[in-house]
């Protein structure tokens, strides 16, 4: 009897030691399951993500490939719109000249400075212009420049109290930095 509960007590140990084994590989392969399952699941995600932006660029370059036509004639009208290096002195000249009399300033200064731009076939002009005139002048000037069907390009505006005849108070100087096109080079 001695031996039959020997045996017995043996079976028992080995079939708990048996389960506690099993237990660990079960516990050891979920482990492994649910820790691989994490960077698998993350790294779809990612990855989709990813897809999804790439094919978000794709659009894009084939919108802009599609709208290149459009764009390039757009280009095109801009540049026939412009005046022509040989008058465009005189056009802008003349248009500031023009407006600074509308705006009821005066234009003291103007300067020019001119670089081409030959792959282009343009001519960016720097034009440095000097005016005198009251508040309300100054911005229906800068608001002429802003509709003219010339383009100009305000880089700068400089303030400063003018120095003309004592008496004459709200009168402003202002020094503008501007940029203008031409077509062709000068």
């Amino acid at each position: 009897m001695r031996r039959d509960f020997q045996t017995q007590k043996n079976l028992s140990y080995a079939l708990v030691a048996s389960l506690l084994l099993a237990d660990a590989v079960m516990a050891f392969y979920s482990f492994n399951m649910a820790a691989s399952d994490r960077p698998a699941h993350q790294e779809l995600q990612a990855q989709t993500i990813e897809i999804k932006l790439l094919q978000a660029d794709v659009a894009r370059a084939r919108a802009i490939q599609q709208a290149m036509p459009t764009t390039k004639a757009d280009c095109e009208r801009f540049k026939q719109s412009l005046p022509s290096a040989r008058t465009g002195f005189s056009v802008i000249t003349s248009e500031l000249g023009e407006l600074g009399h509308k705006a009821g300033l005066q234009v003291t200064s103007l300067d020019f400075h001119s670089s081409d731009i030959r792959a282009r076939d343009l001519t960016e002009v720097a034009v440095n212009a000097s005016v005198s005139g009251n508040y309300k002048s100054i911005m229906n000037f800068v608001n002429g420049l802003q509709r003219s069907k010339n383009y100009y390009i305000v880089e700068s505006l400089t303030l400063g109290q003018d120095s003309g005849p004592a008496g004459a108070s709200g009168i402003v100087k202002v020094d503008l930095h501007l940029k203008s096109y031409f077509k062709g080079a000068a």
